[in-house]
């Protein structure tokens, strides 16, 4: 007879620069979420980001895949990590969240956070990494365009700073 597999439920899964536990109460805050990174040259090295994750109905030691690719999964993945939650009861919501050090992404273009337990896939999270140029003296301050973090950050304050 086939053992059933049960994997758990993902709540959340978000990319972010920062995630703070609160010694006292055990709280988890995500700091600075983002889906979007500008870059002015590629390949380019991001000095720092973080995935947090929550799930639910998980049972015991539970394997943890997280792996970042790149969307039709051409290049090898920039990223793939083992990880392990316990569950001590299925009504339990687990909180994890992994640190990445100096990502490498070869090329602009969509990349993909995917989670996965026991080789099924749980979720998959889009991150959008865009070329765009610097600004020229003489273009203004106004605002860096589309949403995101630049990388690297404009050399020069805003006009009027």
């Amino acid at each position: 007879m086939t053992e059933l597999k049960i994997h758990p439920h993902v709540l959340a899964m978000m990319i972010c620069d920062q995630v703070i536990i609160d010694a006292r109460t055990g709280k988890q805050s995500i700091i600075g979420s983002f889906s979007v990174i500008n870059a002015q040259r590629f390949p380019l090295r991001y000095p720092c980001m973080m995935v947090y994750v929550a799930l639910t109905e998980g049972r015991g030691q539970t394997p943890l895949q997280l792996r970042l690719v790149d969307l039709n999964e051409e290049e090898k993945p920039v990223v793939d990590r083992a990880l392990s939650i316990n569950f001590q009861d299925p009504r339990q919501v687990a909180e994890l969240h992994s640190v990445f050090y100096n990502l490498v992404f070869p090329n602009p273009g969509e990349y993909r956070f995917q989670l996965f337990s026991q080789g099924e896939p749980l979720m998959e999270r889009r991150l959008m990494v865009r070329k765009v140029e610097p600004r020229r003296p003489g273009q203004g301050g106004g605002p860096m365009p589309g949403p995101g973090q630049m990388f690297p950050p404009p050399s020069e304050p805003p006009a009027g700073s």
